[in-house]
């Protein structure tokens, strides 16, 4: 609590100053990044009636897994491993919900199944995501520091433009708000995956959001994204939670499909999975019958259930598991058949280049066969007789 106007003031333009950002009567808004990675807003009473304001959005620094998220009853099992499957699959999905509702936290958490070999490019404004793959790219926005110009910013439309350049399997944008948007669409339509989030209270509020400016995505582009989820902050037993309360599968700008909804009467999900067109298509994509890949969602949903009964909560110990059913998924389902709590296996990675074993820059990897080969040897013990 401040009593003392003057100092107010002062402390708003000192955190401003922080976060390279300057505030003043001319400019008497600020919207900045602190540097360790917290949402900072300021105002100055020239536009705050009451006077001068700030605010501070503090993250979690370690984020909520998918199987705590399980454990909360965010989702349900059945639910998290459909969309470990689509994922998998490099289908669409769109997160939507109110300020402080957990999409960047359901997001983040669902991003735990992409597939070790797969290729992400993640755009954000303040780093949140954290993905366990190696070919991860991600890409952070860059505010100017110019007073009321906009010289040297990189936007995220900027992000989301030049990622397409590294033909990424999967494109991950924090959340959509203007002409990104239409970039994300283009890409998801010309074949690559695509995750984001958006402040929306509805499907229809969505597409109205997607479809106006300044987003401006055209009606047919619609379909490009295949899934939706509503996530919200619901009261029970007054505490408040947070609630996937609706999943729809998109088929056109008017037509789609609900394949789970929350139960508010008994705090359960509703789930109509099996309705799945893509499912079925993704089925026959990989000459697969539809049950079929309906065992493949229950024996994920399985693991998923066996990893939150044993409260196996720690992200790495997840991506273990995760990883261990990509490469054997017979074994892995054994493995939780007889019980086991502890898994051993190294999370499988793409190899490493024989530069990137030796530590050469970029720029020089362009050397002679003969100084990679003393390099090699001179790193090889050879044990004589």
């Amino acid at each position: 609590m401040f009593t003392d106007h003057e100092f107010l003031k002062s402390f708003i333009r000192s955190i401003a100053a922080k976060c390279g950002k300057h505030i003043s009567s001319a400019f008497p808004i600020v919207d900045a990044t602190l540097p360790e990675g917290y949402r900072f807003a300021g105002t100055l009473e020239d536009v705050a009636s009451k006077g001068s304001t700030f605010t501070i959005r503090k993250f979690r620094e370690r984020p909520f897994t998918v199987i705590e998220l399980i454990l909360y009853k965010t989702i349900c099992p059945l639910m998290a491993a459909f969309f470990w499957f689509m994922i998998e699959n490099k289908r669409t999905l769109m997160i939507i919900g109110a300020t402080g509702s957990g999409k960047t936290t359901l997001m983040n958490a669902l991003l735990t199944f992409v597939h070790p070999s797969m290729k992400v490019v993640t755009v954000e404004e303040v780093r949140e995501i954290t993905l366990p793959i190696k070919n991860w790219v991600p890409f952070v926005t860059r505010e100017t520091y110019a007073i009321g110009e906009k010289v040297g910013e990189v936007s995220l439309y900027d992000l989301v433009k030049v990622s397409l350049r590294y033909r990424p399997d999967y494109i991950i944008v924090g959340e959509v708000r203007g002409a990104e948007a239409y970039v994300l669409f283009q890409a998801m339509q010309s074949g690559h995956g695509g995750i984001s989030t958006m402040h929306a209270e509805t499907l229809e509020g969505m597409i109205n959001r997607l479809t106006n400016p300044p987003m401006n995505i055209p009606p047919p582009l619609i379909p490009t994204l295949n899934f939706v989820l509503h996530i919200s902050r619901v009261k029970i037993d007054h505490r408040i939670s947070r609630r996937v309360l609706k999943v729809w599968e998109i088929h056109s700008i008017d037509d789609n499909q609900v394949l789970a909804e929350w139960n508010a009467f008994n705090d359960t999900f509703e789930m109509f999975f099996k309705k799945s067109l893509i499912l079925r298509k993704i089925a026959q994509q990989r000459g697969m019958s539809f049950e079929e890949a309906w065992e493949e969602v229950e024996r994920r949903a399985m693991l998923l259930e066996y990893l939150a009964q044993n409260k196996i909560i720690k992200y790495e110990d997840i991506v273990k598991w995760v990883y261990s059913y990509y490469n054997e998924p017979e074994s892995t389902i054994r493995r939780i058949r007889i019980g086991t709590k502890k898994i051993e296996i190294p999370i499988t990675i793409p190899k490493l280049t024989i530069e990137e074993k030796l530590g050469i820059p970029p720029s020089t990897r362009k050397i002679n066969i003969e100084e990679i080969r003393r390099k090699i040897l001179s790193k090889i013990k050879v044990k004589r007789k």
